[in-house]
């Protein structure tokens, strides 16, 4: 399902601009199908986490969210030499289980420290 979704992102990417742009009674349909889509993912996701190969900390939310991530990313001319394939099997290995759980792992982020700003004097 994931694979079509991708492949179909990338080769339909006018006709996802125009339902993006349409009318208020085409966004009504949109919105559901999306629910559609969201509760269909969630489902899945949910079995193949109870059946032990996909990792257990990661919700429906966070699965959207990345592939919507990737799904931007490959429509971008910038990046019109990428392989939905692979970025697709990056996905797929990061969400297999055995990967450890990283919500304590992350450090806290610094709202007054940029990625160009380097860390204060004495800081690790």
């Amino acid at each position: 399902m994931l694979e079509r979704l991708v492949t179909d992102a990338v080769t339909k990417a006018d006709l996802i601009d125009a339902i993006a742009h349409a009318g208020p009674e085409v966004q009504a349909t949109v919105d559901a199908t999306s629910a559609d889509l969201h509760r269909t993912l969630g489902h899945l996701l949910s079995r193949a986490q109870s059946a032990g190969p996909i990792r257990a900390d990661i919700g429906i939310a966070d699965l959207m969210a990345i592939l919507s991530g990737i799904l931007l990313a490959l429509r971008h001319r910038a990046n019109a030499g990428a392989d939905p394939r692979l970025a697709l099997a990056v996905l797929c290995d990061g969400l297999r289980a055995g990967h450890r759980p990283r919500n304590g792992d992350l450090p806290d982020a610094d709202p007054a420290q940029t990625p160009d700003t380097p860390p204060p004097p004495g800081t690790p």
